[in-house]
């Protein structure tokens, strides 16, 4: 009781761009929570904290808001507030912490390029009930990994410290990992929380470049690792944005010795996720994507045992990581071909290109053509476009 006049009253600030960018699970749930219920008691437990972080999230997803996902650095706070903390407490963390992750970002002016990725653009791309068996797979592959927390040499699917996912181009790789940053889970693990941080290589943007990797990837940890900020903080100081650094001592000064510090300095309850995606795209200046894969190959493995990682690419990417047994997705395999049907179906009733008695008729047309490439239904649906509703027959189809 209380809660939505609460909720309405914090997010009522949402118009302002500037003001997004630290909209949290703390503004959108937590802060609304001790307005309605200023004792601390009654109705505050873990329980309904987590269900009501759904809802916020789902709400602020479908209203266009960058609501970010529960900070990882709350966690104690949250349990300290279902322990009676009050809103003063909670507020003067929030800022202590935010500010420290904002100098950190200023420092490695990479914000711009991870708002770059437009996750929810390709998320846009993704039919319900596609790319399950892909999801599953890589679920089943880290829940073994993170459980085992070994150094495996990764020869065996669902074991080692990296997961190779590889497809030719126009397979719709990059929609798969937006979907598992979306949806990746963990099973059968009571202590460790999941914290997911990606990259999106572009060819030819600030993004391919494997330094601008590692700078992204550490932006992102300082926001969600309990504790990395502190340790990152001298180092953005120092060093800023690595202009006078390689790529190898920036992954060592912003990665690796921050990671391994925060190893040694506490038991750690969290494990990462690092998502790679399209290998093939990346550059280290005027170099190819062989150097950043060779560095990927020998250094990434070298964090520590609670950081996983998940790759990205095209087939040829494979000749850096010949100790990996890759998961592939093929154009003929007939999981990616159901796939690739349910979503042409999902098109044409959404587009009303045809009559609704030539639907399935016409996706299997388009299937056939298509060779079991995703890219060939954008291209597809773009010419069905030029005409009226329903204008397309199935002769229409085949001909062109």
């Amino acid at each position: 009781e209380g809660f939505g006049q609460a909720l309405d009253a914090v997010t009522s600030f949402l118009g302002p761009a500037e003001k997004r960018e630290h909209f949290s699970f703390v503004h959108a749930v937590v802060l609304p929570i001790l307005d309605c219920d200023p004792d601390g008691r009654g109705f505050v437990n873990r329980h309904k904290l987590r269900l009501l972080h759904g809802v916020a999230t789902q709400m602020m997803r479908e209203n266009g808001a960058g609501m970010d996902e529960t900070p990882g650095s709350w966690v104690e706070l949250l349990e300290a507030l279902c322990l009676g903390f009050d809103r003063t407490m909670l507020l003067q963390s929030m800022d202590s912490s935010h500010a420290l992750c904002r100098r950190i970002s200023e420092s490695l002016q990479v914000q711009n390029v991870i708002t770059s990725y437009g996750v929810e653009l390709l998320l846009k791309d993704y039919v319900e009930g596609t790319r399950d068996w892909v999801l599953e797979e890589v679920n089943t592959w880290l829940t073994a990994a993170l459980n085992n927390e070994g150094r495996e040499n990764g020869s065996l699917p669902g074991r080692g410290c990296m997961f190779l996912l590889l497809a030719e181009p126009g397979m719709g790789k990059s929609v798969c990992s937006a979907l598992m940053d979306y949806k990746l889970t963990v099973t059968g693990r009571r202590r460790h929380k999941l914290v997911k941080v990606r990259h999106f290589f572009k060819v030819g943007q600030k993004r391919s470049q494997g330094k601008v990797m590692v700078l992204c990837l550490a932006n992102q940890l300082a926001q969600q690792l309990p504790g990395l900020a502190k340790c990152l903080a001298p180092v953005a100081k120092e060093h800023g944005d690595a202009a006078k650094l390689s790529m190898v001592e920036t992954f060592e000064r912003y990665l690796f010795n921050p990671l391994w510090a925060l190893d040694r300095e506490q038991d750690q309850p969290h494990s990462v996720v690092m998502l790679l995606d399209a290998l093939d795209e990346a550059c280290d200046g005027a170099y190819g994507w062989e150097r950043v894969a060779a560095m990927i190959s020998r250094e990434f493995l070298k964090l520590p045992p609670w950081v996983k990682i998940i790759l990205t690419g095209r087939p040829q990417v494979q000749s850096e990581f010949s100790a990996w047994q890759p998961f592939c997705i093929e154009p003929n395999q007939e999981r990616n071909k159901i796939d690739l049907l349910v979503l042409l179906e999902t098109r044409l009733k959404e587009g009303d290109h045809v009559a609704r008695r030539d639907i399935f008729g016409a996706a299997d047309v388009l299937l056939r053509k298509s060779e079991g490439q995703f890219i060939y239904s954008k291209y597809a649906f773009d010419e069905l476009r030029k005409r009226p509703p329903r204008a397309w027959s199935l002769s229409d189809m085949e001909s062109q």
